[in-house]
């Protein structure tokens, strides 16, 4: 049996494990997908009928973000959905290294598993897309009041835009997390589930900084409502970058504060609170 036939074999084998995890990675690849066919509809582009010159522009800008946004979240949820995945697998893993094999062909193996199922993930979104891109254009013509229909078009650009980041986006966080195999110790893979977890700690700094970037998130959305005619997509693109990395730093840092001030109550312990 070849490496390659060991992967797909792998992943096939593990349907269970990794299916959510290709399931909800080929739903963010139809979402931007279907936001690349209308940022580049060649009507769209020109200008929106039966629309002021404002809130074209808006629209614009709103799908421009919407993609930045999307493949953001899409690279913090790869990275985790992988991650937890992987640790999943953790018992055939240790298998495989008391088989003898080495840590440079488990990271291979790891990489390309992730691999497969992001290939994979992408062809089925990118088909997904197409086949409701009619209707998606239909629902967006009547949103958005066009008195001219939407024509159905070829989104080549789009297919490509996709598919090369969305390639991108699985090359990254495959080398990025089996890099990080080369540190850990492999043997104890099979014994983690007998490791206690370890008490969640937070930094001072992030906790200062998640409420430093919620208010200048916050602070760029007041500035862009208010100069609305004379902003650009980059104050735009600061609002949802700063409120989208503060919401993060909350719920990672401030909320382990929440969590330890409220062990050290009494109640925390008669199970009251």
């Amino acid at each position: 049996m070849n490496f390659f036939k060991l992967i797909t074999n792998n992943v096939l084998r593990s349907k269970r494990t990794y299916g959510g995890y290709f399931l909800s990675s080929s739903f963010s690849v139809f979402v931007f997908f279907l936001f690349a066919i209308l940022n580049f509809h060649p009507q769209l582009k020109s200008g929106l009928g039966g629309s002021s010159d404002t809130v074209a522009s808006l629209a614009t800008m709103g799908m421009t973000v919407s993609q930045i946004l999307i493949v953001a979240l899409s690279f913090i949820f790869l990275w985790y959905s992988f991650g937890i995945f992987s640790k999943a697998r953790k018992r055939e893993l240790s298998i495989y290294v008391m088989l003898g094999i080495k840590p440079r062909d488990l990271r291979r193996l790891l990489f390309g598993e992730n691999m497969v199922i992001g290939i994979g993930a992408i062809l089925t979104g990118v088909t997904f897309g197409l086949i409701f891109m009619k209707a998606i254009l239909i629902i967006v013509q009547k949103i958005l009041s066009l008195s001219t229909g939407l024509d159905f078009y070829f989104p080549t650009i789009g297919i490509a835009l996709t598919i090369g980041i969305y390639v991108i986006l699985f090359l990254l966080v495959s080398f990025f997390l089996t890099l990080r195999i080369e540190t850990a110790n492999l043997t104890q893979l099979g014994k983690s589930d007998e490791t206690p977890e370890k008490t969640p700690k937070a930094n001072p700094l992030f906790a200062l900084l998640a409420f430093l970037c919620i208010g200048l998130g916050y602070g760029a959305m007041v500035y862009f409502v208010r100069s609305i005619y004379n902003s650009n997509v980059f104050i735009l693109i600061a609002c949802v970058f700063f409120t989208v990395i503060g919401t993060f730093l909350f719920f990672h840092q401030v909320s382990v504060y929440y969590y330890l001030w409220k062990k050290k109550q009494q109640k925390y312990w008669q199970g009251k609170i």
